[in-house]
């Protein structure tokens, strides 16, 4: 019995000797998809409410030149995001790390921050909404027919080709007779409103003259070019 449990004894050390231990692998890491980067196709637009643009969001999924997909927020604090109709939405990236949102342009100018983040990562890019300026302008009378003591409301209406013009222009207001010579006065024009139009007040301020009055009204683009429109009106005396 002593001789069989010694050879047992050095068989269960050889046994153990030989064996390895075996530890436990460790679980493959898992990248994070983040926010890498944003662009905006246009960095300066007219504020002239259509005109839009595309900002493209990145994602990164960590491993090198590996993308992946993402919730990401954007905002924005001019302008408004055509996917929600307000300043704030969120967009899931794609299969291939991007996610894309549209830009609507305000009525008001200035410089706009727009935000892409998710919980990970935030980028910003800047773009500018410049005055947007009347392509033609158009001019009325209240009336056509006026006396010559009489005082009537003038206007102007400046528009674009697409969009709006944005609101606060200046129009200049002259009155002329068929030789040139200066007819009436006017009064302060108002700045434009938000739908182009421009008002003022209109006097012949005269009972000798009678006849026809041109009425003309200019303004400029922002490229410093005219833009002018005329009309006339008969002024006649009690």
């Amino acid at each position: 019995m002593r001789v069989s449990t010694r050879i047992r004894a050095i068989f269960l050390i050889l046994v153990m000797g030989s064996c390895k231990f075996i530890e436990n692998p460790k679980p493959p890491s898992v990248s994070v998809p983040s926010l890498a980067s944003l662009q905006s196709r246009d960095t300066l637009l007219p504020a002239d409410s259509d005109t839009t643009t595309t900002l493209t969001a990145t994602v990164a999924s960590g491993d090198k030149d590996s993308l992946g997909i993402a919730t990401i927020e954007f905002t924005t604090d001019l302008g408004l995001f055509l996917e929600s109709g307000t300043n704030s939405v969120a967009v899931q990236s794609d299969s291939t790390g991007v996610a894309i949102v549209r830009i609507l342009a305000p009525r008001n100018n200035g410089l706009a921050t727009v935000r892409a983040s998710d919980s990970r990562a935030s980028r910003s890019v800047n773009i500018r909404f410049d005055p947007a300026y009347p392509d033609t302008l158009l001019i009325a009378p209240s009336t056509f027919v006026i006396l010559d003591t009489a005082v009537i409301t003038v206007t102007a209406s400046l528009r674009r080709l697409s969009g709006f013009v944005t609101p606060g222009d200046t129009v200049h207001f002259a009155a002329h007779d068929s030789l040139g010579n200066v007819v009436g006065q006017f009064g302060t024009p108002t700045l434009s409103d938000g739908s182009g139009n421009v008002l003022v007040k209109y006097s012949p301020a005269s009972a000798a003259f009678s006849g026809t009055v041109t009425i003309a009204a200019t303004t400029r683009k922002g490229d410093g070019d005219i833009v002018s429109a005329t009309c006339q009106v008969l002024v006649k005396a009690p």
